[in-house]
């Protein structure tokens, strides 16, 4: 991956999400839905800040994503709770933009996610990446 990419994923935890941030996550998974599902309900993106906005302390959220012009192109989402089951496991879901990808920002989201679900002693990742994107 070029270094300037590399250099541009930010990383938000549950903590540091703004609402900015949680709708231009819902704009780009909505632009994902149109081309590849365009059946499919569009998430609200009010709605999502508004679940990202109180999530309870049990539940863990890590963003990493590249902004261009103020849209989001490339997302890594992983999520995980802490309730005394499946305690080894995260789940996470990753979106690139087309014209983004082939440049390895896939192999670098998937990188963070699983060292920060490692540094968690979760060991298993269920993952979620759209069909046009393996």
């Amino acid at each position: 991956m070029p270094l300037r990419e590399v250099n541009r994923v930010q990383h938000w935890d549950k903590d540091s999400l703004t609402p900015e941030v949680v709708r231009a996550l819902a704009e780009q998974t909505n632009r994902q839905i149109k081309r590849l599902r365009p059946d499919d309900p569009l998430q609200n993106a009010e709605e999502l800040v508004n679940q990202f906005m109180n999530l309870p302390p049990l539940i863990m959220v890590d963003l990493w994503a590249v902004m261009e012009d103020g849209q989001m192109v490339a997302q890594g989402l992983m999520q995980c709770a802490s309730i005394g089951l499946n305690e080894d496991q995260v789940q996470s879901g990753l979106l690139i933009d087309p014209q983004w990808r082939r440049q390895g920002l896939e192999s670098e989201l998937l990188r963070r996610m699983a060292a920060a679900a490692l540094g968690r002693g979760r060991t298993m990742e269920i993952g979620d990446i759209p069909e046009d994107e393996l």
